[in-house]
């Protein structure tokens, strides 16, 4: 068996095995997406091979399975996905449709949750020289 087709098997039933925090949890989505970085660490191309095999389950006839793939995709799904998600958000009911949403939000609101950190700083420095000027009349 190539390391290729042990990453595969070992990724699909990582998958299976664990769920991720789902949408509502408090900091669910730092959360997963720490145990994918730990799991990408550990297993180099785990991340890549974790978005092909979710991309797979979407397509699955158990809906755990398709649960699962959605709640992993809002971490490792990439722009060229946003199409399948939308497809999806569309066609499915109930729950699958309302995950592939937050899916979707996820994957578009990625790149700006990545700079809300030096903004944040940014915005507490200004605030604190604001206040010590006002401190200092």
């Amino acid at each position: 068996m190539s390391s290729l087709d042990s990453l595969t098997a070992y990724t699909a039933a990582w998958l299976r095995s664990h769920a991720f925090f789902s949408v509502g949890a408090p900091n669910y989505w730092r959360a997963n997406a720490a145990w994918v970085t730990r799991e990408e660490r550990d297993h180099p191309g785990f991340t890549e091979c974790l978005r092909k095999i979710a991309l797979e389950f979407l397509d699955s006839a158990d809906a755990d399975d398709a649960s699962r793939a959605l709640r992993a995709l809002a971490v490792v799904a990439r722009d060229e996905d946003v199409a399948r998600l939308k497809e999806l958000a569309a066609r499915a009911d109930g729950q699958l449709s309302q995950q592939a949403r937050s899916a979707l939000w996820q994957v578009r609101w990625r790149k700006y949750r990545q700079v809300s950190g030096p903004v944040l700083l940014v915005v507490v420095a200004v605030l604190i020289a604001i206040v010590r000027l006002l401190a200092t009349r």
